[in-house]
């Protein structure tokens, strides 16, 4: 191994893995539904009522099928898309449940995807956290970038004796640290008006962060409609 004598030159301006959290309704697939190339996971049926490039996943024998379909496929999709994350929760307890029913200590449990978190010792989050993260893996070789779009939710924590509120992301106990932190980027989605906004800045009501440069502490307007409900999307400055 050569050691190097100055600074090496990033090779990557675009997050390979991307989070975006937002309320309901506020914009997030219809966004992501004009982003060129994006293929859509509709797994909560978000997109029935949209055009986009978009495959219906109900349960983890479509997940596994479309794993198939992709490797047969020549094409690389610049986007993959979760939609949503929150939701990818049940596929990853079918999973789960597999998993556990393969190993020395789960092959005589019998039990349903909702009661794998029931297991003692916090081993049934330990099961989905792990098959939750395998999921993700098994998307990341065909596209560019992944992007996992999920719900938020409200909740408070202590700082200096004082309650602060705050949103968060809705998905289970650790697995959420997990995911920010693998994460390149975490944006928050939010609508203002007549724009729908990505934003990168930091604080403490909401995590987000991004190693991108381009990306960090900023905010940028993906949806802007006029007044008779016209919309223009531009997706330009956040994927250079």
């Amino acid at each position: 191994m050569e050691l190097p004598l100055k600074k090496v030159v990033g090779t990557k301006k675009n997050p390979g893995f991307m989070v975006i959290a937002g309320f309901q309704k506020s914009g997030k697939t219809t966004a992501l539904a004009n982003l060129e190339d994006n293929l859509i996971l509709d797994i909560e049926g978000g997109c029935d009522f949209m055009d986009a490039m978009k495959v219906r996943i109900n349960n983890l024998r479509d997940f596994s099928d479309l794993i198939r379909s992709l490797q047969a496929s020549e094409h690389k999709y610049r986007f993959i898309t979760v939609d949503t994350g929150t939701k990818l929760e049940d596929i990853a307890n079918e999973f789960a449940v597999i998993n556990h029913q393969k190993s020395p200590i789960g092959k005589r449990w019998v039990g349903n995807p909702k009661e794998i978190l029931l297991l003692a010792n916090g081993l049934g989050y330990s099961l989905q956290r792990n098959a939750y993260l395998e999921l993700l893996e098994w998307l990341k070789p065909y596209c560019q970038t992944l992007i996992l779009v999920c719900h938020v939710k409200n909740s408070s924590f202590q700082k200096d004796g004082e309650e602060i509120s705050m949103v968060d992301i809705s998905l289970t106990g650790q697995l959420k640290t997990i995911v920010a932190a693998n994460a390149d980027a975490v944006g928050m989605f939010y609508r203002k008006k007549n724009q729908s906004i990505l934003s990168f800045r930091g604080g403490e009501s909401f995590l987000v962060e991004a190693r991108p440069e381009h990306l960090r502490g900023s905010e940028f307007v993906v949806i802007e409609s006029d007044d008779k409900n016209n919309m223009t999307f531009n997706w330009d400055k956040v994927f250079v």
